[in-house]
């Protein structure tokens, strides 16, 4: 998944309301994570300023699904 994909919750979400029910931006890939991440997954930064890690396709769990907003979008500094 690429920095500046948009996404919502996905099937296995488990994070209670980290997101705020709000859309969010991948601001880190996985292959540039720092190296305590767990391969599988992406940094996200949620709409309302949270900044997690989550499963992309992590042993089949997936915690986002891709938003299309067209060519609307938020960008974020990353601050990790």
């Amino acid at each position: 998944m690429d920095v500046g994909v948009r996404v919502i919750r996905g099937p296995n979400w488990n994070w209670d309301d980290q997101d705020g029910g709000v859309v969010g931006t991948v601001v880190k890939p996985l292959e540039s994570s720092i190296s305590t991440v767990q391969s599988g997954s992406v940094f996200v930064q949620w709409d309302n300023g949270f900044i997690g890690n989550y499963r992309v396709a992590k042993d089949g769990e997936h915690d986002l699904r891709i938003f299309d907003s067209g060519p609307a979008g938020k960008s974020h500094a990353l601050y990790l």
